[in-house]
C-alpha cells in the first residue's frame, strides 16, 4: 500500500511538473503575442496623431489665408488641443473632441468640399488638407481593425487572466470618420446601453 501511494504521488507531481511547465510555456507565449499586439496598435496610433498634428496646422494655416465664415470654432479648437494629442491615448473624452473638431471641419468647409475653386488660390492647401484627411481615415480602419483582434485575443480563456495579471487591458476603438458627419459618440454611447437594456429585459434578466 506504501508503495502504491508512493507511486501515485510521484505520478502526480510528474504530472503536475508537466501541467506546469506547459502553462508556463504558454503564458510566455501569450505574453509575447500580447506584447507584439500591443505594440502594433500604439504604432498605429502613433502615425495616426502626427498626421492629426500636422493636418490640423496646415488647417490653421488654411484659415489665416483666407477669409472663411463660421471658423471661430475650429480655430479655437484646433489651437486649443493642437500637440497636446501626443499625450493622449485613445478614450472616450478623445475621440468625442475629434468628433467636433471634425464637425467644426465640416460646418467651415463643406461648401469648398463640393466646390474647391472658390478657393481660389488656397486650392493646393485644401487638397493637401483632404489627402492627409484620407491617410488619416485608412490609418484609423487599420487601428480598428488591429485593436478589435487585439480586444478577441484578450477576450479568450485563459488569455484573459494573463492579460489581466499582466497589465494588459482591452482597448477603445475610434470609429470617427474624419471629412463625413458622423453621430455624436456620446449619443451613440447612451443608444447602445439602452439597447442593451432593452434586450435584458426583453429575456427578463435586468431587475
Amino acid at each position: 500500500m506504501k508503495k502504491l501511494f508512493v507511486g501515485c504521488s510521484t505520478v502526480i507531481l510528474i504530472l503536475g511538473v508537466i501541467m506546469f511547465i506547459i502553462f508556463y510555456a504558454y503564458k510566455t507565449y501569450i505574453v509575447k503575442d500580447l506584447n507584439a499586439r500591443n505594440n502594433q496598435v500604439e504604432s498605429i496610433w502613433v502615425s495616426f496623431i502626427y498626421k492629426e498634428n500636422l493636418k490640423n496646422k496646415k488647417i490653421l494655416n488654411l484659415l489665416d489665408s483666407f477669409e472663411f465664415e463660421n471658423s471661430d470654432s475650429l480655430r479655437l479648437h484646433i489651437s486649443k488641443n493642437l500637440n497636446i494629442n501626443d499625450t493622449l491615448k485613445c478614450n472616450e473624452e478623445f475621440v468625442y473632441q475629434e468628433y467636433l473638431m471634425n464637425k467644426y471641419f465640416m460646418k467651415t468647409f463643406n461648401i469648398y468640399l463640393k466646390r474647391k475653386e472658390l478657393l481660389m488660390d488656397n486650392k493646393d492647401k485644401f487638397d493637401e488638407i483632404l489627402k492627409d484627411i484620407e491617410e488619416q481615415n485608412i490609418i484609423l480602419e487599420n487601428y480598428d481593425s488591429n485593436v478589435r483582434s487585439f480586444n478577441s485575443f484578450i477576450g479568450t480563456f485563459p488569455n484573459f487572466i494573463i492579460a489581466k495579471s499582466n497589465g494588459f487591458k482591452m482597448k477603445k476603438y475610434f470609429q470617427i470618420k474624419f471629412g463625413e458627419e458622423n453621430k455624436d459618440p456620446k449619443q451613440v454611447r447612451k443608444e447602445t446601453i439602452e439597447w442593451i437594456k432593452q434586450i435584458e429585459r426583453e429575456q427578463g434578466v435586468s431587475e
